[in-house]
């Protein structure tokens, strides 16, 4: 990778401070990255205003603010369809409250089983909570033969997160592009999932970046409270089409998922009750016209 360009692409919206964390982090590594695009999600915040005043500071930073909130999904989709038109041949994605360590893309990039060979899809990141526990919304799917390169300190995997994940432009090329029209939920576990179907992904333990969620906890529509249930709809969708491409046993699963979800929310101490179960059965409905197409770069 001696000779190659490198991108980090950043999906921000309203979490300025953040950020702001997030910058100084990747303008600070052992390794320099050759630019750092910044994909803002409309924010209402003072986001505009802190990166227009980075870009003009760091010549790394590019600045891209959207006319309007398209998701993670979106914002990802954008930044690497930027990225590789930019002539960057790895890709680092991650969300605006991700943290790496000062080595984090050090230790993806000079592995020594990474630089010997070309037979990867994508690597990821060890991505802890500020606690320096594992942050159990980012745990991966370990492949089935998960230790085939354990010596190398790298873990093979099924798929993973957005956060913090290096891709070959020229995977990118092959595969297409993360499906924006998921606006977030699931794109990342369908991307991945899509690349590790043609190339072995990995995590290198010792790359680790800090997720700064507000709480360590996994997303669960039983559990959740307050205005954040209507974002499930979007689980419930795109859950949808990603089961019933995976097969007609799959798109079983989901249904049974569906009914056990149904039935714990109904069981559930918590309020909220009807408008879950609601959420769930119109991400479920709309699933079954749900077909996005997979994007791919203009050649």
């Amino acid at each position: 990778m001696k000779n190659n360009k490198i991108a980090a692409v950043v999906v921000t919206y309203n979490k300025s401070k953040l950020l702001e964390e997030n910058l100084s982090s990747l303008l600070n590594q052992t390794l320099r990255l050759d630019k750092i695009i910044v994909i803002d999600n409309c924010s209402t915040d003072n986001t505009g205003s802190l990166l227009e005043e980075y870009s003009k500071k760091y010549d790394a930073i590019e600045y891209h603010r959207l006319e309007k909130n398209i998701g993670g999904a979106g914002g990802f989709n954008t930044g690497i369809k930027i990225a590789c038109k930019g002539g960057y041949d790895y890709i680092w994605i991650m969300d605006d409250d991700t943290i790496p360590n000062s080595n984090a893309l050090e230790m993806m990039v000079e592995n020594k089983f990474i630089k010997e060979n070309s037979n990867w899809g994508y690597i990821c990141s060890n991505v802890l909570w500020v606690d320096n526990n594992p942050c159990l919304m980012n745990i991966p799917a370990p492949h089935k033969i998960w230790n085939d390169r354990i010596g190398y300190g790298l873990v093979r995997l099924a798929c993973t997160s957005f956060v913090s994940i290096l891709i070959k432009r020229s995977v990118v090329e092959e595969v297409g592009l993360p499906i924006s029209e998921f606006f977030i939920w699931g794109d990342d576990y369908e991307y991945t999932t899509r690349i590790s179907q043609k190339y072995p992904g990995y995590m290198a333990i010792d790359s680790v970046v800090v997720h700064k969620m507000n709480k360590n906890t996994d997303v669960n529509i039983v559990a959740e409270e307050g205005s954040r249930v209507d974002r499930y709809y979007f689980e419930f969708r795109n859950k949808f089409f990603i089961m019933r491409n995976e097969g007609k046993k799959n798109t079983l699963h989901y249904f049974l998922y569906v009914l056990k979800t149904i039935v714990k929310v109904l069981k559930s101490k918590n309020d909220n009750k009807k408008k879950k179960i609601k959420v769930i059965l119109k991400g479920m409905f709309h699933g079954f016209r749900f077909r996005p197409k997979v994007e791919y770069l203009e050649k």
